[in-house]
């Protein structure tokens, strides 16, 4: 495995089996493309883990196979969330439900997810 940091990350097209192909250059000169069905989660600076394979045919790139992105807070491939933003979006999907369902007023939304949030904070430092 190399390692490199992401110098540029485009799309290029989409194929008939449903996946995309995007191209990407890292810094240290490596071009290739990336098959996927979904935009990978990573992003232009984030320094990545990879295999290149050269295509037989030189006109065309070759592949590249991400192993692990490495992210802050990571270790051995894990990636640590954003444990606030990831309360802020449960308490706001969980208020936006009760609006839904008729329990809460839209008026009472934010009063309502703000205490969440500040119950989910207080739960996860426990």
């Amino acid at each position: 495995m190399e390692k490199s940091k992401i110098k540029s990350f485009v799309f290029k097209r989409e194929i008939p089996n449903g996946n995309s192909i995007f191209v990407m250059e890292l810094e240290n000169g490596v071009k290739g493309d990336i098959f996927s069905k979904n935009p990978p989660d990573f992003k232009v600076g984030d320094e990545i883990e990879y295999e290149y394979k050269a295509n037989a045919n030189p006109e065309y790139n070759g592949s590249i196979k991400i192993s692990t992105p490495k992210k802050a807070g990571g270790g051995a491939g894990f990636v640590k969330k954003n444990e606030k933003a990831e309360n802020a979006r449960a308490a706001l999907r969980s208020s936006t439900d009760l609006v839904a369902s008729g329990k809460i007023t839209e008026q009472q939304l934010i009063v309502s997810a703000n205490k969440m949030f500040d119950w989910l904070e207080e739960k996860s430092k426990e």
